[in-house]
């Protein structure tokens, strides 16, 4: 008896949710096994010249990152080219892919230049040349 009321309070509050188990498309699909040990290295190096304070170490620490980043570029490229070649719709996945590097969480700022100060500039940018050029033409 005792279960049969703790199952069916255990049932009525935490009821069985069914989850799609579809395959979503992971945030960092790029990250390679290398690129953990290319900056697992690069934190050591990172770590060595933090250290010893050494240009040697600092010198090899920035060679490395070059390398690390160029790493990193080459993965995210080959990993967009691969998810695009084996897409249904190319074009559509092509502009997946684009939206999803556009960094659609960035800020934007506002431009500080309001409609009326551009169309008084348009509209007064014939009157200004006219005046330069009558200021700068050579006498012949």
């Amino acid at each position: 008896m005792f279960v049969n009321i703790v199952t069916f309070y255990f049932n009525l509050h935490c009821p069985r949710v069914n989850v799609n188990t579809k395959k979503r498309h992971r945030q960092n699909y790029w990250f390679t096994p290398q690129i953990e040990v290319m900056r697992q290295y690069l934190l050591i190096l990172y770590d060595r010249w933090k250290v010893s304070g050494s240009l040697v170490d600092k010198s090899n620490f920035k060679t490395f990152k070059k390398q690390y980043n160029k790493a990193i570029a080459d993965a995210k490229r080959a990993a967009n080219d691969e998810v695009i070649k084996s897409a249904k719709n190319k074009c559509k996945m092509a502009w997946k892919v684009i939206k999803n590097e556009a960094e659609p969480n960035k800020i934007r700022q506002p431009v500080p230049l309001s409609p009326d100060r551009l169309n008084s500039h348009f509209v007064n940018v014939s009157a200004d040349l006219n005046t330069a050029d009558n200021s700068t033409s050579p006498d012949y």
